[in-house]
């Protein structure tokens, strides 16, 4: 729906996408599009059943207001570009030698009481190759769902918290050298400590059949936010989006290490 057809805004101004879904008479968007920010958002999408037609509008609308031109192709690529991520995260598996926690970190018990921990594939599918990993100490004690590792990119750090309460008793060393194997092979090489659990019984752990239903769950979330801001920085970015020579494979460079950080930390806090 074209903005025209909205007579009361004022000019320069960004109507609520709640507003083409019919909901509303009225709203003016002040949360520049991060609609999965906006306590209204949270507020109608609890209260209403338009939350699938408020999302096909956030897919194909043109906001005019924004400035947007030849939208509809760089918003094609958008989408196919996180279903192509969410289709790949689906068809792996998650091993079912481990537990898991809802922060997408697993633990794995070995033989000698000891767990190893990690973070899941659907973390580990949306890095880019980090550039380091910090981990505490060996002999450092920490509790299930607080930091224990940092992964480090272009500046900025993405906290990992640890699946299980315990004391680290050693580091990957591989990943001093081979940093990039904490995404690229996360239940293997890419393991991150082994940690002496206090009460393995104390801390919430899933098997792989309750955290892959709960990963379907988040990939709903990731595909709604990630097109979101995919439409947001669209004017800066579609230059090279949609003209042909560039293929949308890599999201850290469209939005930034920062702002990709600041999503996934979402998932690895929840």
């Amino acid at each position: 729906m074209s903005i025209s057809t909205h007579h009361i805004i004022p000019e320069g101004e960004q109507y609520c996408i709640w507003m083409d879904a019919g909901v509303v008479d009225y709203k003016l968007c002040n949360c520049q599009f991060k609609c999965d920010e906006c306590a209204f958002d949270a507020q109608v999408r609890a209260l209403t059943g338009a939350a699938h037609e408020v999302d096909a509008l956030h897919e194909t609308t043109e906001h005019a207001a924004r400035g947007v031109e030849s939208s509809a192709g760089a918003t094609t690529q958008y989408a196919a570009a996180v279903e192509t991520v969410l289709g790949s995260i689906a068809k792996r598996e998650l091993p079912a030698d481990r537990v898991y926690a809802p922060n997408h970190t697993w633990a794995k018990a070995g033989d000698d009481g000891m767990f190893a921990v990690g973070i899941d594939h659907f973390i580990g599918t949306m890095l880019s190759s980090a550039l380091s990993v910090a981990i505490s100490m060996p002999a450092t004690h920490i509790r299930a769902m607080e930091p224990f590792a940092w992964i480090v990119a272009n500046g900025e750090t993405l906290a990992v918290c640890s699946p299980v309460s315990g004391t680290i008793v050693e580091n990957n060393p591989a990943l001093a050298t081979q940093s990039s194997v904490v995404n690229a092979d996360p239940y293997g090489m890419g393991w991150i400590a082994r940690i002496r659990p206090d009460d393995p019984s104390a801390d919430v752990l899933y098997p792989q059949g309750e955290m892959s239903a709960m990963m379907k769950n988040d990939s709903i979330r990731y595909e709604r936010i990630m097109r979101t801001e995919l439409q947001r920085v669209q004017p800066q970015s579609s230059g090279t989006m949609y003209d042909g020579g560039t293929v949308i494979d890599n999201f850290e460079a469209i939005l930034g290490t920062k702002k990709l950080y600041e999503i996934l930390e979402r998932f690895l806090r929840p």
